[in-house]
This record gives structure tokens, C-alpha cells and sequence, in this order.
């Protein structure tokens, strides 16, 4: 990762992708659950993560983004089983508005086994070592992404670039330009 004395004299087209990228990747597997990925996401104060297979092989991308979708869609497929659930209570039978509790541990034990897998980006969008900051850039404006992964010519992770680290870089040189 480039230094602040170090930027002294750069310019930001000089800097490539390994130049700026952490190297040092939380990266999650495609089994692990989601409650288990929300709390490594707040336990690693991280918005995401890519996600690999046997170690290094890159295979997609989670991010909170993707948490929170996921559970939306769920909490709205939950309202609308119960418009339509069959196992209504009528307040005439004594029972009043009793939830159906077979369908509610249903429900919490799917959600106990959904993984990242099953709401993950597959990977399509990487970037090599050597790239120029400035088409990290461009590919993360283009694409709609706050994050780009860094791959060697084999396509094994090597880093991962966020918006905020090229922020990070763009103020760096700008001060020591000025410095």
C-alpha cells in the first residue's frame, strides 16, 4: 500500500492496482451462513467480502448490500404467507390471533441454513495487479461497485481495492503535492 512520502512527486496514473491494494483480504467461504457473515461484517467492521473455494479460488462477492436484500425478501415472503396461511385463527374459536408456531420455526430454521452461496454475486468483475488506479477507477464507476478484486494472471485473490482506498490515495497525493 503506498505511503504518503511515497506519493511526493507521483502522479495517480503512475500507481497501479498492487500500489493501493490490501493485500491482507477477509474472504469467506460459500458454506457459511448468514448469520455467521453478518456478525464476521460487524466483528471485522467490513461491508464485504469476496468469496472463495479451497483457499484462493475466487468464486464470488457478498456484501451487506447483500444481506440486507436477502432479508428483505424473505421478510416479504413471510407477510405474505401469512395473508394467505391456511392455519388463520377465527377470533369466534376462542383462540384469538394465535400464530401458527410449526410455520414460524420453519421459517427461523431456514434462515438458520441460507449461506452466502445462496445470495452471493458470482465474480465476474476483477482486476489485475497491474492495472492503472485510474481503470480501477473507471471499472468501479462503470460497474456500479464499491469494491474490486485484484487477481494474478491465474486468477487467484490477491487484494481487494474499496472506494475509500482510492479516496485514500487521490487526498495522499493531493497533500504531498502540497507538502
Amino acid at each position: 500500500m503506498l505511503r504518503l512520502e511515497e506519493g511526493i512527486g507521483m502522479k495517480i496514473t503512475d500507481l497501479k492496482a498492487k500500489d493501493i491494494m490490501k493485500s491482507n483480504v477477509v474472504k469467506v467461504c460459500g458454506s457459511m451462513t448468514l448469520a455467521e457473515l453478518a456478525s464476521l461484517f460487524e466483528m471485522e467492521h467490513i461491508t464485504g467480502a469476496p468469496v472463495v473455494e479451497g483457499g484462493e479460488k475466487l468464486i464470488g462477492v457478498v456484501s451487506e448490500t447483500d444481506l440486507v436484500r436477502d432479508s428483505a425478501t424473505h421478510q416479504a415472503e413471510d407477510r405474505e404467507k401469512r395473508a394467505v396461511s391456511p392455519y388463520f385463527k377465527d377470533p369466534g374459536d376462542g383462540m384469538g390471533d394465535v400464530e401458527d408456531i410449526s410455520e414460524s420455526e420453519e421459517t427461523a430454521r431456514q434462515d438458520d441454513t441460507r449461506t452466502v452461496e445462496d445470495i452471493m454475486t458470482p465474480w465476474t468483475i476483477s482486476v489485475s495487479e497491474d492495472a492503472p488506479v485510474t481503470e480501477v477507477a473507471k471499472t468501479m464507476v462503470h460497474n456500479r461497485i464499491h469494491r474490486v478484486l485484484v487477481t494474478d494472471r491465474k486468477f487467484h485473490l490477491k487484494g481487494i481495492i474499496t472506494t475509500m482506498d482510492i479516496a485514500r490515495v487521490v487526498a495522499d497525493l493531493a497533500v504531498a503535492k502540497a507538502a
